[in-house]
């Protein structure tokens, strides 16, 4: 045992957690487990829990349900499991621990299991109303190997399993059990989350992942387990019992705790012997204890304990009989018949240890106890005489004096009124408590907060008076003093002098505006950068049509200037040309006959194809008649051309491979037949052609006559053939199964004049809700069409004037960049003054114009909340805003920025346009948007649609096993890709596999999945579950001959419904239809659990051919995935399926693959180079023409250069020539092959890429970059520079690269569009979200009609869920925070009380619910922002008035830090950083030291779970001592907020329900023979029971033990721990003095994909403290922490590797003064000694920042 257990422990050192919110990151609503006996172990490290003493049943319970509860409120779907084996895994060892008490922790156990029991059978009802979620439910198996576990594993499911990481635990047994545990379900393919780093934060659950790890068999674990299990039994020793429960009587019992208090008495007294009187008193107290538990209320269980209070021997021995009760199937039996289920409350240890000790001692007497209870003790007792012919008598617990006075009877006693509390008398004790908080008005939020009435402590408040007189007139004599001096002696942040830099700016602005006009050009795919963007007026678009437009001169095109009178060379071309356009019908039938004569000469069909689709693009049909003349020759031409091959594959027997063919037929007849043009002839022909098919040719689509007029080429073809070429199936099934993606997606389109396009209905409702200044919330999937809503309402903003403005929103800096450059691409406009522009882009790192100047900003959250909250912008530009889009809103629901979309959709002071394709909770989502818009008197509707435009294809691929790589080549001929075996179709249908999970609404088919599924129905049905007729689709499309995508959206809702009904019913042919539908991914459950076993025992262990670390290297899935990718890339290469988009969520995963298909690429070509003659035959005779060029005509044009001498023009003529005509003049060896490369480069010129490389050879990126790229593979992700990442972009869009290996950076809405995507290997981030997302960048509208999605090294039950998973739930965040109501007084102060401050005041209080989904509480909204202004004023960073004072400012510019900010705000007031930074200037190298171990204690902190880890040293003693007093003054106002809001309105409210079950406890109160303690305001009634009061020791203990109906969290309360307990990673600190990315992977355990973004959120830290200390000290108003950026988003200043050293990326001016002179020139401004102080206090972070950004900018520039 101890060996293995020594294998297991190293084994679970390589398992690498992730932490990640689990609901909106990770699992959404699909079904997990949760181990119970982890979740009590969970439950018991609640240090507030009284189990050793006095074993509180019901606060164990309490706990338990409210960590059930936090998963369910915020969207969970669990099971809990548990396993009689682990039942000792519950149980927490210690020194404090006593053995003697572990029956204590097993009757809890089985008590609790009983109780969740109970609540799942009555939650089962309701949840499984709620389609796709199972409903709580409570498991129980013998072991974790158990084949009743592995079947309910098959059924169920789940996504991962929740248990205990085994951390703390001492009992070498125990943690093999529960690491043993952890290895059989990740050998299982589950993921493992850590219920112990489980954090409720908003609506967030974050916790540590673990997915996958090493595959090593340990031999023969089960029985070691096994072994360990009943090792541990023998220690715990048990009263064992032989009585039958049947013999107890159940006549006088009504709930299940007296029914088991009769029973385990009644169990004890039969087994005891005649003379038992000794124990009769111990088993009466318990007796009263019992019947006092059903009438005593919840604070009246809240005592003084008992001087001793441990359990007495007999009542230690009901117990355990008690819990092997709850194992016995008769007890169990008579429990659920029984209407209260009350065993979760027992025993209340302190109860009765109290009652025992008052009886003992006199101090309670017979009198003292209530009729009812007396009249429960006499019920119970009789029960148990009739039961085991003994008595347990109450007299036996009194003195015989006092027997006397107290018989049971009906008179009732007199009763002292001191023995009453009620509940009434409570609460008034509420409303006496004297809670005091600092005076507080303002006009603004009086208007909200003047209902609560607050005690106001007015002696502090005239303390405070002085202090705030005195900063009010520091900053205004510092305003005077910086008035009164010149500016040049301000040392203030200052761009660089530098002439090189200078000019390198300039260079790189036009550089900049370059790049932009290419990526727009490659959006719109405009050829050679020309753009053509529509030139906008003032005032209502014209809707009419210009049938004359003017060319477009390059003097028209030049912005701001006037347009020149045409010349008379151009008016007389304008004539000649309005002539042509009638003579343009004989033109083109010129143009048309040449062609033809031309397509006769060429002998390849397929080119001839080509050349027909080419000349059909540039057709325009609506010339004329003839021009649909034209239009129909040529579609015939092309039919006649596909029919031969379509005859080759019939003659040849193989139609399977030819109907894609025959349904390209099908898709030119159907534009035949709706054509003007269409002749007799030609529909002579069709009929011909569709009676050799063997079907009926459709009726025309319009009632236009058929034309009379000869075709104008000769065609030897009538439509018939002489090869039997019928479909060999009806014309619905061959439309169903071949001709989806041409079928018409006509959704109710109708002309629209708003729009160049025939809009949807949906599309046209939005136009509408736009028009008439509503608000709209769009739903659509990817494809469908929502990307011109947001270019309609830009045109519309910026026809409406100059000064109206449109933000839009973006989630990322890559759609910002790709938005504003179909801005440039699309609009013009020319202003009459200078300072406007069109468009400009605003983000951290980035700004391009002038973001106040503009008419469309597009921006990202962070930015468009600063310029909200600007009092600069507050009655200028915010209220010139008119319209706010946020895209991709769905990002509102993500753990790191939804709360700042949250935020801004609450304060948007104008209607607005969500988009979103991935919302799960529609409906809910929308209603909470209404509310946010109804205080601005704006409507918001919400459009949804349901259906994408191109259908996408679903296939799982199997490398080949003998595969080769010789080269890349294209099948030629039409082809498919399952045709390939290596691609096995996925039906949509095959993954619902679990039906407890029903069907999402979003499950989309193609056609062709349509009637499969509906063959397979009707298989499968039988006589109760039949398929109607009128389902059957020749009878459902009898009267559409040709079918429509409508017609089959409508048949596959019907079929869907008949399915659901068949997946709800037991017994139904569901199941079987599901197993046809996998065809060969099917397999019998009782193979794969035979499989499984088997895998799981063919691991090798230690030491048996596989070591650890090679086990490692494997579970990556690393190796397989390089192994596969080039032969899926090949074989998609082979049919056509490329440009394709390879998904993968590790950037280093990205890189690695895309290094080693350009390595294998290169590897191939290099040997077939080698040994291919006629390669070394063109390269020896480039060689010689590269000679003889270098000779003879070179030499010869530089003598006469030389010369100056032009040369003649045979010469001349002779150069051009030999340019033009010469293969080896563009002929480059280094070049990849064309067969050893996916670049296509005849789509981008070889020159332009030359230069990008050269540009790009500054920077600094992945090995094998450039290398790949030249191959047509590129890389994207957020870590890459931002140029390269745009190149990828360009190339990808015009074709020059064909694949792309990319993290979720293109999954958000990136112009991406390709043929196929590839899922490749699993990830934890790979979500049901995420798989949406990314897979809608295949098949986009407008390109293909179909797309593929491929899945590569992803296990088969991760595909089936991805597939069939529902979208999570949006679960709002906690938007109110301090911070934001800091800076609205910012915003309302600072702009003399703006309109645009109050609307945002009001709109932030008007909400009547805290979060999205949480409960409507408007009182409670009103409570938090109310406290939130006492910690303000406490903090000093408002005055009573509500103005901003102190470092307000900077406070609320670190905003995004919260509890960091304001922790650091108590040490900057306190002057702890003007004693640490006074010797700047002395020890500059040891001040930023000490200041920077301070600020790695404050910021981007990384608690540390690995003792390997190095970890932060503990904060100088004078911080700490600072931050403890801010710690606890922000208790004591969180507290005083806590139990004010419940003596308001918690009144009438008794907390005695517990939170997950709702069950009712305790009594109703009444006389009571123990005097309780005073009832607690805050606290729950629940955890007082074990007996903490009112006082409080940490915010961690006020949130998770405040009272019901009460919201506190603790991401509520701007609160940071500073205690020990929590240790700290120490990676900044370390990387500060290293700067080696290495040694943070390696000692720190900081992934490394990670390491960029913690780094420059620390260097945005340093950043905005900075600026904002800066403007402090020079009084400078505007709020520009928009300006403060990371240096890691400061990408565009890096831009040379030789030359970023010589730059001041700083900007701190150092290069003008040095340190002292820097002091000096603060000195003149005749600052107060405490402003010179933190002048060194700024130096001292610029130091800082400079060293910092050093160091990160040479790990990644």
């Amino acid at each position: 045992m101890a060996k293995i257990y020594g294998i297991l422990r190293a084994w679970k050192e390589h398992l690498h957690p992730r932490r990640i919110d689990l609901v909106g990151d990770y699992a959404g609503r699909e079904l997990f487990i949760v181990e119970g006996d982890s979740l009590l172990r969970q439950a018991l490290s609640d240090e507030r829990i009284d189990i050793e003493d006095g074993f509180q049943l019901l606060h164990l319970v309490y706990v338990v349900e409210s960590f059930l509860l936090n998963l369910k409120k915020r969207g969970c779907n669990f099971h809990l499991v548990f396993f009689e084996e682990n039942k000792y895994n519950s149980i927490i060892e210690g020194e404090s621990k006593s053995k003697e008490n572990n029956y204590k922790y097993l009757f809890a156990r089985s008590a609790i299991i009983q109780h969740l029991v109970n609540t799942s059978e009555k939650e089962e009802i309701e949840a499984k109303s709620e389609a796709g979620e199972t409903g709580f439910r409570v498991f129980q198996f013998r072991d974790p190997y158990h084949d009743d576990f592995e079947q309910y594993l098959e059924t169920t499911r789940p996504y991962f399993v929740m248990c205990h990481d085994s951390k703390g635990e001492i009992n070498k047994k125990v943690k093999l059990l529960m690491v043993g545990f952890v290895w059989r379900m990740i050998m299982a393919d589950y993921n493992v989350a850590w219920i112990n780093t489980a954090e409720f934060r908003d609506s967030k659950v974050l916790i540590s992942i673990v997915q996958g790890g090493p595959r090593i068999m340990i031999k023969q674990l089960p029985d070691q387990l096994h072994i360990a299990y009943e090792s541990l039994a023998s220690e715990h020793p048990d009263v064992s019992y032989d009585y039958k429960f049947s013999e107890i009587c159940t006549d006088q019992v009504f709930t299940e705790r007296e029914l088991m208090a009769v029973a385990s008495i009644s169990t004890l007294l039969k087994r005891a012997s005649a003379d038992f009187s000794a124990a009769d008193s111990d088993l009466a107290s318990f007796l009263l204890h019992v019947a006092l538990l059903g009438h005593l209320s919840l604070p009246q269980r809240h005592i003084v304990p008992a001087p001793t209070n441990g359990i007495r021997s007999k009542t230690r021995q009901l117990i355990i009989i008690s819990y092997h009760l709850l194992n016995d199937k008769d007890y169990m039996h008579a429990a659920s018949q029984l209407k209260c289920r009350n065993i979760h409350d027992f025993v209340d240890g302190r109860l009765l240890a109290k009652l025992e000790h008052g009886l003992e001692h006199g101090d309670i007497h017979l009198e003292s106890i209530p009729e009812a209870v007396v009249s429960d003790f006499t019920r119970m007792s009789k029960a148990i005489e009739l039961s085991c012919r003994h008595t347990v008598l109450l007299s036996t617990l009194f003195k015989p004096k006092e027997q006397s006075s107290r018989l049971p009877s009906s008179k009732k006693p007199k009763k002292k009124a001191e023995n009453k509390p009620k509940h009434k008398q409570i609460n008034g004790s509420m409303n006496q408590t004297k809670l005091k908080v600092l005076p507080f008005s303002n006009p603004t939020f009086d208007t909200f907060l003047s209902q609560i009435k607050l005690n106001v402590d007015s002696l502090a408040a005239s303390q405070e008076v002085n202090e705030l007189k005195r900063e009010i007139s520091d900053r205004d004599n510092r305003k005077l003093r910086i008035i009164t001096k010149t500016s040049r002696n301000l040392p203030v942040w200052k761009p660089s002098t530098n002439k090189w830099l200078a000019g390198r700016a300039r260079r790189y602005e036009q550089r900049g505006a370059s790049d932009m006009t290419k990526y727009a050009a490659s959006l719109i795919g405009a050829k050679g950068k020309i753009l053509e963007p529509i030139v906008i007026t003032n005032g209502p678009r014209s809707f009419q049509p210009n049938t004359q437009p003017a060319p477009a001169t390059k003097a028209t095109q030049k912005a701001g200037k006037k347009e020149r009178p045409l010349s008379k060379k151009e008016l007389i071309r304008a004539e000649n040309n309005k002539k042509l356009v009638g003579k343009g019908d004989l033109t083109l039938l010129r143009i048309w006959k040449t062609l033809c004569g031309d397509i006769q000469e060429t002998t390849d069909d397929l080119a001839k194809i080509s050349q027909l689709e080419q000349f059909l693009d540039k057709i325009n049909s609506t010339l004329s008649e003839k021009g649909d003349i034209v239009d129909c020759e040529v579609r015939i031409y092309k039919v006649w051309i596909l029919l031969r091959f379509w005859t080759d594959y019939c003659r040849k027997d193989k139609r399977e491979d030819g109907y894609d063919v025959i349904a390209k037929v099908f898709s030119e007849v159907k534009s035949l037949l709706g054509s003007k043009g269409l002749t007799k002839e030609i529909h002579k022909i069709l009929k011909n052609l569709f009676g050799s098919l063997g079907v009926s040719l459709p009726p025309r689509l319009i009632s236009d006559p058929l034309l009379e007029s000869n075709l104008t080429f000769k065609m030897p073809w009538d439509g018939n053939s002489l090869v039997d070429v019928r479909l060999q199936m009806t014309s619905t099934e061959f439309q169903l199964l071949h001709c989806g993606q041409y079928m018409d997606r006509d959704m109710d389109s109708k002309p629209d004049p708003r729009v160049s396009f025939e809009p949807d209905g949906w599309q046209r409702k939005v136009l509408d809700e736009i028009d008439q200044n509503n608000s709209v919330f769009i739903v659509a999937p990817t494809s469908a069409g929502k990307t011109f809503i947001s270019f309609y309402a830009m045109e519309k903003v910026l026809r409406s004037g100059d000064d109206d403005v449109l933000v839009y929103v973006a989630p990322n800096k890559a759609l910002v960049n790709q938005v504003a450059a179909e801005v440039l691409a699309r609009f013009q406009k020319r202003y009459p003054h200078a300072g406007k522009s069109v468009w400009a882009i605003h983000t951290r790192d980035r700004r391009v114009g002038n973001p106040t100047g503009c008419q469309i900003l597009v921006t990202v959250p962070h930015i468009l909340q600063i310029m909200l909250l600007a009092p600069s912008n507050a009655d200028s530009w915010s209220r010139r805003v008119k319209r706010i889009i946020f895209d991709e809103v769905h990002c509102i629901g993500q753990a790191e920025d939804g709360a700042v979309w949250e935020q801004l959709i609450m304060l948007s002071p104008c209607p607005i346009i969500a988009l979103s394709a991935t919302v799960g909770n529609p409906e809910e989502f929308s209603k909470w948007m209404k509310s946010t818009q109804k205080p601005l008197g704006i409507k918001l509707e919400m459009v949804q649609h349901h259906h994408r435009y191109s259908d996408l294809r679903k296939m799982v691929y199997v490398t080949p096993k003998d595969y080769e790589f010789s080269g890349l080549v294209t099948e030629r001929k039409f082809p498919r890709l399952e045709s390939s075996p290596s691609f096995i179709p996925m039906h949509p249908v095959s993954s619902l596999v679990d039906t407890s999970r029903g069907m999402s609404d979003d499950l989309a088919l193609e056609p062709r999945d349509c009637l499969w599924l509906y063959r397979a129905m009707k298989e499968r049905s039988t006589k109760k579950y039949p398929v109607e007729q009128r389902l059957d689709p020749e009878l459902y499309f009898s009267k559409f001959p040709i079918i429509h995508k409508i017609h089959v959206i409508n048949w596959e809702a019907e079929l869907k419904t008949v399915l659901r009904r068949w997946m709800t019913s037991a017994g139904s042919p569901f199941h079987r239809v599901v197993q046809k539908l996998m065809g060969p991914l099917w397999e019998e459950p009782a193979m794969v659990r035979q499989r499984n076993w088997e895998r799981m025992n063919s691991y090798p262990a230690e030491g048996d051919g596989q070591s650890l670390e090679e086990a490692i290297e494997a579970a990556s899935n690393l190796p397989a995935l390089r192994r596969s990718t080039l032969p899926l890339l090949d074989e998609l290469n082979k049919k056509g399926a490329l440009p394709a988009i390879i998904f993968s969520h590790d950037r280093s995963i990205c890189e690695i693959l895309c290094n080693h298909v350009a390595e294998e690429l290169a590897s191939a070509e290099s040997k077939w180079r080698e040994s291919d003659a006629g390669w070394n035959e063109t390269l020896r005779k480039w060689e010689e023409y590269n000679e003889v060029k270098n000779n003879s005509f070179l030499k010869q044009r530089a003598k006469k250069d030389a010369k100056n001498f032009e040369g003649t023009k045979a010469e001349k003529l002779q150069e051009e020539t030999a340019k033009e005509s010469s293969f080896f003049e563009f002929f480059d060896p280094d070049i990849p092959s064309p067969q050893f490369s996916f670049a296509d480069n005849s789509k981008h010129s070889r020159e332009e890429l030359t230069k990008e490389f050269e540009f790009l050879s500054m920077f600094k990126l992945p090995d094998g970059a450039f290398n790949a790229l030249k191959r047509g593979i590129g890389i994207h992700h957020s870590g890459l520079n931002r140029h390269y990442r745009q190149l990828v972009e360009i190339l990808f869009r015009k074709g020059f690269l064909r694949v792309v290996i990319a993290t979720g950076t293109l999954s958000l809405g990136i112009n991406m569009p390709c043929k196929t995507v590839i899922f490749g290997g699993d990830s934890i981030w790979l979500t049901a979200l995420e798989f949406r997302q990314s897979a809608g960048r295949a098949g986009r509208r407008g390109f293909d009609d179909l797309g593929n999605v491929i899945f590569l090294g992803i296990p088969l039950g991760k595909i089936r869920r991805l597939i069939s998973s529902r979208l999570p739930s949006l679960i709002g965040h906690f938007p109110i925070t301090t911070s934001l109501v800091l800076r609205l007084f910012v915003l309302l102060h600072e702009s003399n009380g703006s309109e645009h401050a109050k609307k945002s005041i009001s709109a932030l209080l008007s909400q009547p619910r805290l979060f999205i989904g949480g409960d409507t509480f408007k009182e409670q909204v009103f409570h938090h922002v109310r406290f939130s202004i006492e910690f303000l004023r406490r903090q000093r960073l408002i005055g009573p008035g509500g103005e901003p004072i102190n470092f307000s400012r900077l406070t609320g510019h670190l905003c995004h830090t919260e509890d960091s900010g304001f922790a650091f705000h108590a040490l900057l007031r306190s002057g702890f950083f003007h004693s640490l930074c006074a010797e700047i200037l002395e020890k500059p190298h040891k001040t930023c030291m000490e200041l920077m171990h301070v600020l790695a204690c404050l910021f981007c902190r990384q608690p540390s779970r690995d003792k390997n880890v190095p970890i932060l040293p503990p904060l100088p003693p004078t911080a700490t001592e600072i931050l403890e007093k801010h710690n606890k003054r922000t208790l004591e106002v969180y507290t005083t907020y806590v139990k004010t809001f419940a003596a308001e309105y918690c009144n009438d409210t008794a907390d005695n329900i517990l939170p997950f079950s709702h069950s009712v406890c305790g009594g109703t109160g009444g006389p009571t023979p123990i005097q309780p303690l005073p009832p607690t305001l805050a606290r729950s009634s629940f955890v007082a029971l074990s007996g903490p009061d009112d006082k409080f020791t940490s915010i961690s203990d006020l949130a998770d033990s405040v009272r019901s109906r009460i919201f506190l969290e603790n991401a509520a309360v701007p609160y940071l721990d500073t205690s020990e307990n929590t240790p700290l990673n120490s990676y900044l600190l370390d990387f500060y003095r290293h700067g080696e990315v290495v040694t943070l992977v390696r000692q720190n355990a900081v992934r490394r994909s990670d390491i960029w973004f913690v780094l420059n959120d620390f260097s945005l830290v340093l950043a905005t403290i900075v600026t904002s200390l800066s403007n402090f000290l020079v009084c400078v108003d505007d709020d520009d922490a928009a300006d403060a950026a990371g240096l890691g988003d400061a990408e565009d200043f890096l831009i040379t590797k030789e030359k970023s050293s010589d730059m001041n990326l700083e900007g701190d001016g150092s290069e003008d003064f040095g340190d002292e002179d820097y002091v000096d020139r603060f000195e003149t401004m005749n600052l107060r000694k405490s402003d010179m102080e933190l002048v060194k206090v700024l130096r001292a972070f610029q130091l800082l920042k400079t060293t910092f950004d050093e160091k990160f900018k040479a790990m990644w520039a």
